[in-house]
């Protein structure tokens, strides 16, 4: 008999039932062999030296009927490799998604990726296979690590969690196992969920566009669907994305949350063609403006059609951010456009100016900036900025409430005052330091009132000179 011992265990993973871990044996070799618990058949194999192995407690097989997609970030895993020496790698990041047919007992559209503590990448560009009951098993993938060729195994089973046992299918239980060459392996385990809302397409596209959503009282951080300018690859000025979103009008800068399962999804929810710009300046950067009554809101992951609409206009921007901003250095000065789009308490945006300094070689980059903006030649807006704080390419700016925080009327219904100007003011840095202007771009979202009922609100695009 050979002796297992459990160097990682874990019982009601994320709230599920569900109980996984990691077996370390004396064996000598790394087979990721997946197994699923069944008193009438129980495999044993005695020659592995890390075995990843979870246990799902009674699947309700006869409640899996119709299509859905299971996906993005999982909620939760564990693995790597060379787990039981002295030199183990750990997985840091997993994504994974794939759209199910419960009626022909078959997945595919699936997607996988896996990063670890060493940066090393694994990925499984495609993977389908079939569904026996609850169980679910890809047959033998191809697997690219680095840039090398490998292969591999992916299986799981569909799970309910413990508070919810009437909806059987809302998540799934996982195991891989890669190999590549004849000395890279990896294994490991991972928990999604269902996602009624996002399909495979758009969960994959979450993981590389931003989004800002602007609203009266708050702008916030999302992540947002398909390309900045396209529709599963077509070029469209008429479609607008859905944007996965979590705290939204309650964020902080400093945790930014783009995790799943996500708070709420946002799509148009119009009968008319959509209010979009896209590629703006050049960049890769959409906006546009979903009015009054267009904006669903869908807050249940497993039912699409369970959804609110909106009763208030609502400005967004997609945007593919920079991934540069730690290896930037050197000073730069950003400003305005004559890109924006915007709207007030009597019209439209029809002026705006924003410049702020940043220096990517010190401690705090951003330490002051200012606004400009007009609204149909009946608003000013002058709103000085105290400075940033940066969270990689997010950024949230700090009002300078003062008595140079102005605003400036000519109603008698929309006086002028002074000091007033408060909301919030926050952007995205897209680019790279190398493309179109040496800094990139950066898009501004802004939501403005005067403490009297007046607004102001919406996107700009500013570029970088040094």
């Amino acid at each position: 008999m050979m002796l297992m011992m459990s160097i990682r265990f874990e019982s009601n993973v994320a709230g599920y039932d569900l109980v996984w871990g990691i077996w370390d044996s004396p064996g000598s070799s790394n087979n990721g062999i997946f197994g699923f618990y069944d008193p009438e058949d129980t495999y044993v194999k005695d020659s592995f030296s890390i075995m990843p192995w979870l246990l799902v407690n009674n699947p309700d097989i006869p409640t899996y009927t119709g299509s859905a997609s299971y996906g993005g970030n999982a909620v939760s895993f564990l693995g790597g490799s060379s787990l039981g020496s002295n030199s183990p790698e750990y997985l840091t990041s997993l994504f994974t998604s794939f759209d199910v047919n419960f009626g022909t007992g078959t997945f595919s559209n699936g997607y996988f990726k896996a990063t670890t503590d060493l940066n090393n990448i694994w990925e499984v560009p495609s993977y389908s296979g079939t569904i026996n009951g609850a169980f679910l098993q890809s047959g033998s993938v191809l697997a690219l690590y680095n840039e090398g060729l490998g292969s591999g195994e992916i299986a799981g089973a569909f799970i309910n969690s413990d508070e919810n046992n009437a909806n059987a299918f809302e998540a799934f239980a996982g195991g891989f196992n890669f190999v590549a060459g004849s000395s890279e392996s990896i294994s490991g385990l991972f928990l999604i969920e269902h996602e009624d809302r996002l399909s495979v397409d758009e969960l994959i596209a979450t993981e590389h566009h931003r989004a800002l959503i602007v609203e009266e009282g708050a702008v916030s951080f999302g992540s947002a669907t398909h390309p900045w300018n396209a529709v599963d690859g077509i070029t469209s000025e008429t479609e607008s994305p859905k944007i996965a979103i979590n705290d939204r009008g309650s964020q902080s800068i400093n945790s930014v949350d783009l995790s799943r399962p996500y708070d709420e999804v946002l799509a148009f929810n119009g009968s008319g063609p959509e209010s979009v710009s896209t590629y703006v300046g050049l960049y890769e950067v959409d906006w546009g403006y979903w009015d009054s009554g267009e904006m669903k809101i869908m807050h249940n992951q497993m039912d699409a059609s369970d959804f609110l609409t909106s009763t208030a206009p609502t400005i967004w921007a997609n945007v593919i951010p920079s991934s540069d901003i730690a290896d930037r250095t050197d000073q730069y000065t950003y400003s305005e456009t004559a890109e924006f789009l915007g709207m007030g308490s009597y019209g439209n945006l029809t002026s705006f100016e924003m410049s702020f300094d940043v220096d990517f070689d010190s401690a705090t980059p951003i330490t002051s900036g200012y606004m400009w903006m007009k609204v149909e030649n009946t608003q000013y807006w002058q709103v000085p900025l105290n400075g940033a704080i940066m969270n990689d390419a997010f950024v949230e700016f700090s009002i300078d409430t003062g008595s140079s925080s102005n605003y400036m009327g000519y109603s008698p219904q929309s006086p002028t005052c002074f000091g007033c100007v408060q909301g919030d003011v926050s952007g995205i840095f897209t680019g790279t330091a190398s493309s179109i202007y040496d800094g990139g771009g950066f898009v501004s979202g802004f939501s403005l009132n005067n403490g009297m009922g007046d607004f102001i609100e919406g996107v700009g695009l500013l570029e970088a000179l040094d």
